[in-house]
């Protein structure tokens, strides 16, 4: 039976598939506040190595019980949470109705393509689960399970309960199974569009030795911005997670595509995420890890752009 109060819910698990800074962030949130179990199950503890190692850290660090599979995760679970990269977001699906979902909700937080969303409720509610689509609005630090989200889709009452219960900041939007992902994914058009712009410049700023010069300019044009900050900070989310908003952006080309608008930009934004991500974990570093400082990731951009 789903769970609609917060008494019930003490008494049950969440279930994340995908372990990963949004469902870890989640955690701390909930650390000390719930009274509630997690299990969870992250595709990096089916690398060995380090990689594998750094996730099962994770898991303990945080009191949460790994599993190596999804059905295992989800077996005593009420509730699950998907947060996987956007690439995996209908193949975590697909896993998950393996296993014991039925009349379980299933939160769809991943940043991808309505339509992607609606092929992925499609096979969860076929294995008797309640399919929500979840869009997450910001970055997950500083405000962990508190972060703004919008849900849609006809059990959106149920999640409402569910997800205030667990202390969410949640608003549910008009619309089927779609709306809220296609809220996020605009977004996302401009706000990993302009990080990707800010390398861009940047890196070439520094090589011709205008860097100053050019963001003076800016913040003269765009007072309060501060271009610096936040070109930098743009740079750090591109090497730690890349390769996350290089296939968030993937789905925006396909989002774009299925209604026959062109997606050059998004195009190019997907390049250049995936190319500094390349970049940091070129340099050997591992999850986890401090990244790369962002004049060593511009320098090396600027030696490599002459390749381009």
């Amino acid at each position: 039976m789903a769970i609609e109060t917060q008494s019930k819910l003490k008494q049950q698990n969440i279930c994340f598939i995908g372990y990963g800074e949004a469902a870890q962030a989640f955690t701390q949130g909930w650390s000390g506040t719930i009274d509630i179990s997690i299990s969870a199950y992250d595709i990096r503890t089916d690398i060995e190595g380090p990689i594998r190692d750094n996730q099962i850290d994770a898991f303990e660090h945080n009191g949460v019980l790994g599993h190596m599979n999804s059905c295992d995760a989800i077996e005593a679970s009420t509730i699950i949470f998907s947060m996987v990269t956007a690439d995996q977001a209908v193949s975590a699906a697909q896993a998950a109705a393996v296993g014991n979902i039925a009349e379980k909700l299933y939160f769809d937080c991943n940043s991808v393509a309505p339509q992607t969303k609606q092929k992925a409720r499609d096979i969860i509610e076929a294995a008797g689960g309640k399919y929500v689509d979840v869009a997450i609005m910001a970055p997950v630090h500083p405000n962990l399970h508190k972060t703004p989200a919008l849900i849609c889709g006809p059990h959106s009452n149920l999640a409402l309960a569910s997800l205030q219960a667990l202390e969410l900041n949640v608003k549910v939007v008009e619309g089927d199974v779609g709306s809220a992902a296609a809220i996020k994914l605009c977004r996302s058009i401009v706000i990993k569009g302009l990080e990707a712009l800010s390398a861009e410049m940047m890196c070439i700023a520094q090589t011709l030795g205008v860097e100053e010069s050019v963001i003076q300019s800016l913040d003269r044009s765009h007072p309060g911005f501060d271009w610096k900050t936040q070109s930098n900070y743009a740079l750090d989310r591109m090497m730690v997670h890349g390769h996350r908003r290089g296939a968030e952006m993937g789905e925006a080309v396909g989002m774009l595509r299925h209604h026959g608008i062109p997606s050059d930009v998004s195009q190019a934004t997907a390049v250049w995420q995936n190319r500094v991500a390349e970049l940091q974990a070129a340099s050997g570093q591992i999850a986890g890890e401090p990244p790369m400082l962002v004049d060593d990731v511009l320098h090396q951009l600027g030696r490599k752009s002459q390749a381009y």
